[in-house]
């Protein structure tokens, strides 16, 4: 079997930064998921891996299958024409709840590390993505977006020196735990799992369904989803590692990772705020131009409706973003969760009626 080690690479690079967004990067999102449950975190890890491998692999390969069909979507693919519609009304309004997430993250990070009021971060990050999309900066976001990506990186040596640092105190988590009771978004850690997992997926699906539909070979989507499930849930675990050796003292906080990397130094703290304030700024801006872009098509919008759209979406999220970080998390990524479970549920019904169906067509290695 011939493999494209490149386009592999591609696709489970996409795959990974897809699901980096503020809540993982902040620390808050492992927390709360991952964390939350002490030592089943590890567990909630191997089902996030299986579901994100199969789920991924079936959206990269439905893609693959609907190569010459470029106006379907992957909800229609897996829902029939009516759920599709549904799922395509909802999504924009689930974008626009991550955008807000985005907003109020970035007002916690200039708050929590220059204790400045948490409007001010709110604010520039809101008039920053509306100027940016009225200005046409949208590529130039994109390109900052990049800054992104090394976010998980910087991230993730900033948690392994972390845990090298505290790793005398894994006695003492169990204890954490009991002493710091942490409330989760859910009860049970398999429901965490697949909670977080359907929140990967939905924020994945579109996407990987249309880079499935320029692959080369349709075997690069099948390692790719492996090899970019595996590396987050990596990523993830490392992370969740570091939090539960400071649970005592980062159960709190709204950014974890900010308290880490002032654990190294007052620079790599610098150097970390800076970079997830760029990253929330960048994906903040991303996303709006989806949901407004969404809006535009559907409605046809001249230039000067569609700035009077961006100023009531960045007002929305203003407004919607006093509520605080970890509490919009805790409130909207569950929402986003169950349309999630409900999508895999929809790929395995599609994926067992293809069981029956012999496929004899594209390149199958």
């Amino acid at each position: 079997m011939i493999r494209d080690n490149k386009e592999i690479i591609k696709v489970a690079s996409a795959y990974m930064a897809l699901n980096i967004g503020s809540g993982f990067a902040s620390g808050q999102e492992i927390l709360q998921f991952f964390s939350g449950f002490g030592w089943a975190g590890y567990l909630i890890g191997i089902i996030v891996l299986l579901l994100m491998i199969y789920g991924g692999n079936s959206m990269l390969d439905a893609g693959w299958i609907c190569k010459d069909d470029h106006k379907i979507s992957v909800y229609e693919y897996f829902g029939g024409k009516f759920i599709g519609q549904v799922y395509n009304i909802i999504i924009p309004i689930l974008f626009f709840g991550s955008y807000t997430i985005m907003i109020a993250g970035a007002g916690s990070v200039l708050e929590q590390f220059f204790n400045l009021p948490n409007i001010i971060g709110r604010t520039i990050v809101v008039v920053a993505s509306v100027l940016s999309l009225f200005l046409h900066f949208q590529h130039i976001t994109k390109f900052i977006g990049h800054i992104g990506k090394g976010v998980a990186f910087v991230i993730f040596v900033i948690a392994a020196i972390v845990i090298i640092k505290g790793f005398s105190n894994i006695i003492q988590i169990s204890t954490f735990i009991q002493e710091y009771p942490f409330d989760t978004p859910i009860d049970t850690f398999y429901g965490s799992a697949i909670l977080y997992s359907g929140i990967i997926l939905l924020a994945s699906s579109q996407f990987l369904f249309d880079m499935g539909k320029d692959l080369s070979k349709r075997s690069s989507g099948y390692y790719g989803a492996i090899v970019g499930s595996v590396s987050f849930v990596f990523v993830a675990l490392v992370i969740h590692t570091a939090i539960l050796l400071y649970f005592d003292k980062v159960y709190t906080l709204p950014i974890v990772t900010i308290y880490f990397a002032e654990l190294l130094s007052s620079i790599v703290a610098l150097v970390t705020v800076t970079l997830l304030f760029i990253a929330m700024y960048s994906a903040s801006t991303i996303t709006l131009w989806s949901v407004s872009n969404i809006i535009r098509k559907k409605f046809s919008f001249w230039r000067k409706r569609y700035v009077a759209v961006l100023c009531m979406l960045g007002g929305g999220g203003l407004a919607l973003s006093t509520i605080p970080f970890g509490k919009l998390i805790s409130i909207i990524y569950p929402i986003e969760g169950v349309f999630g479970i409900f999508l895999v549920i929809l790929i395995a019904y599609k994926n067992r009626r293809r069981i029956y169906d012999t496929d004899d067509s594209g390149d199958t290695t």
